[in-house]
């Protein structure tokens, strides 16, 4: 049985917006104690890293692909 009345705590839990915008979640991971919450921040923090990797990954094709050129270009 779930209890569906108004909810207790007085800080809201924050947008998803605003939480990809915060640098680091893990102060948050570390404090919150409902398993919904924890469940949502674990899966922003995931997608966060995905995020980043793919970033990273294109940079780096793009350094290559320009290397590639320039080396082309000057053969």
């Amino acid at each position: 049985m779930t209890y569906t009345g108004p909810e207790k705590r007085k800080n809201k839990s924050a947008s998803d917006a605003e939480l990809y915008k915060t640098f680091k979640l893990n102060p948050k991971l570390k404090t919150e104690r409902r398993e919904d919450e924890l469940s949502r921040l674990r899966e922003i923090q995931s997608q966060k890293k995905l995020w980043w990797r793919v970033i990273i990954a294109c940079v780096i094709l793009n350094a290559v692909f320009v290397g590639l050129g320039l080396w082309g270009m000057m053969s």
